[in-house]
């Protein structure tokens, strides 16, 4: 709601070209890690893991990262240069890429392996004929810093490679730290490696890993290694987890009847040095496993290196657990992942996870991505209907401990998370403050004024600037209490004079709080009204008790709708250098008047980014690093909270005989989470 201007330049509408959703479909990144700037806690130590810009290395279709345009041929090895591209430093120990087969004519499978040395009895992605297979594969780095891909099939098949992070060469000494392994195959239960029969329906398999397969026989804490159910007799699932403990409610694998389906596993060794695989189906399955390599045992400390966890599952959309239900067509849900699940509250670089998709309508894929950073062109999970579907994901988190899944089909998908560990990274973030610290609940009987002691009262009747048409009273007949658990801001067509004498011909409610806050989650719960001239507004205003005033205080529209409220909008406002002001607006459609509901409005605020959302859907956002050098960033100071229903104005314009009076603004409440709370007047 801006406070001193008139009519602002429209906002922008995000959309999606299908011909990028297209090429995106087939990208399949699963390691999402946007650049950062050095710090003292980027990693050092040898073995410790660094996130990079996800980006190509081999696309086959185009002739990039390979000596030909054209797929790769039966039996045939791609030997493709990792060292020296995508930022990838020379004696890297391995590289973590998602590895894609595209349109195989035959089915099959791909070995990765470090180049120089024998083709290994491993396998990383398995398709049929004219399927597109990715998978996550974490590949030791030939000393030449190439590897090698192998396509072990009848037919041909075109390969993409996408690079996402790296580990950093050097003998690991520190606790957490990885030793990358060429591939050893540990377990085969086709002809008797490790276990001579299938798992049965409901049966658990153990597996010693230490000391098999290079891993050593003390000293480590958890296992990377590809696994894959073969000839599974019917649907269902596998769930890998520490030998000697219960089974925990997650999944690695999902599989149906006949299908050969691999995932990369990154599962915490039993105090015995083995893992526990169970066959959660109706009928036997084999089991083949193909270890990468492996972290040190020890108490981590330094920042890349890994923590491992007990299978735990983070959400599931299907109930609404961890995360506010299932991304629709071109949907985005956010999950809190730091301080849940055994994952600290602070000092947490990325977050590994087994993603699941089910329940797909149609097809289509999931990004994730920390939540402080704009949605990356790449993919994690690539979906079809009727088609549940895994991928072990390995995500950088966002500066307040979120990840966001952006769902770009056309119709919903449910999402399941399982944490399997994470990466230690800058200690000082997230800020360590959880929970609701300030909140107005509006409980009271009908009638009741609004508590002066929390919020000031506006009685102004001069417009603000913007032309409106309203007074702003004090009156219970504007503001007051539902009795039923709510705020009623009412605007009445009436004559009125405010305390300087300005006459309106409307009255209407605006208050603010007297505390003030500065980052975190600030989220209302509203219901507008609707009709011409009508402008509903919550919104935030930087602290101007220093002398400066607007826009370089700044200020942050969380929710404006106007009139017909079908245009959500989004605005956040701050100044130049020259005292001129900055403008950046996002525009969200409504398939239905947003008046028609009660909607849970929010601002995500960090010291680098600002994130709106509308019923935990992602509608905006404004990231820091997107400034030009003479727009200031004023959202480092801390703002008050401001509720209001104007009447008329240079934006909305009059209202008319369509508009009805008295119109009713009902907020149910108005929450802050994770912030600071700085002061009150």
């Amino acid at each position: 709601m801006l406070g001193h201007v008139g009519a602002r330049p429209r906002g922008f509408v995000r959309t999606t070209s299908a011909a990028l959703a297209l090429a995106l479909l087939i990208a399949a990144l699963t390691v999402v890690a946007p650049p950062t700037p050095a710090s003292a806690a980027e990693p050092t130590a040898p073995g410790a893991f660094v996130s990079i810009t996800p980006q190509r290395l081999l696309d086959t279709r185009i002739g990039l990262g390979s000596a030909q345009i054209g797929p790769v041929a039966p039996g045939a090895t791609i030997r493709l240069q990792v060292s020296g591209r995508a930022g990838i430093p020379s004696g890297t120990s391995a590289v973590v890429m998602n590895v894609t087969a595209v349109s195989p004519t035959a089915h099959g499978f791909l070995t990765v392996y470090p180049s120089g040395g024998a083709q290994p009895t491993a396998s990383n992605v398995n398709f049929s004929a004219g399927d597109t297979i990715p998978n996550q594969v974490t590949v030791k780095v030939g000393t030449d810093g190439f590897v090698n891909l192998t396509n072990n099939s009848a037919g041909d098949t075109h390969l993409l490679a996408d690079a996402a992070g790296h580990y950093l060469g050097g003998t690991p000494t520190a606790a957490g730290a990885f030793m990358s392994l060429a591939p050893a195959r540990i377990l085969d239960t086709r002809v008797g490696i490790a276990a001579n029969d299938a798992v049965a329906a409901s049966g658990t398999l153990t597996l010693p890993v230490a000391g098999s397969g290079g891993v050593p026989s003390t000293g480590v804490s958890s296992v990377l290694m590809n696994v894959t159910v073969t000839e599974p007799s019917a649907a269902g699932f596998l769930t890998a987890y520490p030998s000697g403990t219960s089974q925990p409610t997650a999944s690695n694998l999902n599989f149906r009847a006949g299908l050969t389906i691999p995932n990369l596993v990154a599962v915490k060794l039993g105090a015995d040095g083995a893992v526990a695989l169970t066959n959660n189906s109706p009928g036997p399955a084999h089991v083949i496993a193909d270890v990468a390599g492996y972290y040190l045992a020890g108490t981590p400390t330094q920042p890349g290196t890994f923590v491992s966890l007990s299978p735990t599952r983070l959400m599931d959309s299907r109930d609404g657990s961890g995360i506010s239900g299932s991304p629709g067509a071109d949907g985005r849900r956010s999950t809190q992942v730091t301080g849940r699940g055994g994952i600290p509250s602070t000092g947490v670089g990325a977050v590994v996870m087994n993603l699941t998709a089910t329940n797909a309508g149609t097809y289509g894929y999931v990004t994730a991505y920390p939540s402080t950073t704009g949605q990356p062109f790449a993919s994690n999970l690539n979906y079809v209907r009727g088609q549940t579907i895994p991928n072990l994901t390995t995500v950088k988190v966002g500066t307040d401990g979120r990840v966001i899944f952006a769902n770009s089909g056309r119709g919903s998908v449910a999402l399941i998370g399982d944490a399997a560990g994470y990466f230690l990274g800058d200690p000082a973030l997230p800020v360590p403050v959880s929970g609701v610290v300030w909140s107005a609940e509006f409980e009271g009987a009908a009638g009741t004024p609004v508590d002066p002691a929390t919020w000031s009262i506006s009685t102004r009747g001069d417009g603000y600037g913007n032309g409106e048409q309203q007074v702003y009273t004090a009156r219970p007949e504007n503001l007051s209490l539902d009795g039923n658990g709510s705020l009623r801001i009412t605007a009445r067509q009436e004559t009125f004079i405010d305390p300087r004498g300005i006459t309106g011909n409307y009255t209407s409610g605006r208050i603010e709080t007297k505390t003030r806050f500065a980052y975190g989650r600030i989220e209302a719960r509203i219901k507008v009204p609707q009709g011409p001239g009508l402008w509903s507004a919550f919104w935030l205003y930087g602290d101007d008790r220093n002398g400066q005033d607007w826009p370089a205080v700044g200020e942050v529209d969380i929710m404006e709708l106007l009139g017909n409220t079908r245009d959500l909008h989004s605005t956040v406002i701050g100044g130049r250098t020259s005292g001129e002001r900055w403008t950046r607006q996002g525009t969200t459609l409504g398939s239905a008047p947003f008046a028609d509901e009660w909607h849970v409005y929010a601002v995500d605020w960090t010291k680098d980014a600002l994130i709106f959302s509308v019923d935990g859907r992602e509608t905006y956002r404004l990231l820091r690093s997107s400034l030009s050098s003479d727009e200031q960033w004023p959202f480092d100071r801390p703002s008050s909270i401001t509720l209001n229903l104007a009447v008329g104005g240079s934006w909305p314009g009059p209202p008319n005989t369509d508009t009805v009076f008295p119109a009713e603004m009902l907020v149910d409440y108005v929450r802050v989470s994770n912030s600071r709370v700085v002061d009150a007047d």
